[in-house]
């Protein structure tokens, strides 16, 4: 279901996508942030963001390649 909704839009799909692909926190766009922490998607820590969990990060990885 959220691959979908990250399919829709782009701008959170590339901020995910941005997130995903380091092993590092990574400080993204603050809308994006906090769509992505009401999805459940990623967890906040100041202005840096990472995957809620690794399985959100080699599943969206895989998926969002591109």
């Amino acid at each position: 279901r959220h691959l979908y909704v990250l399919r829709d839009y782009p701008p959170l799909a590339e901020a995910f996508r941005q997130v995903v692909v380091k092993t590092r926190a990574v400080e993204i766009d603050a809308e994006a942030a906090f769509k992505l922490e009401s999805m459940g998607l990623v967890q906040i820590m100041g202005n840096e963001a990472t995957p809620r969990c690794e399985v959100y990060r080699n599943y969206f990885r895989d998926h969002l390649e591109g």
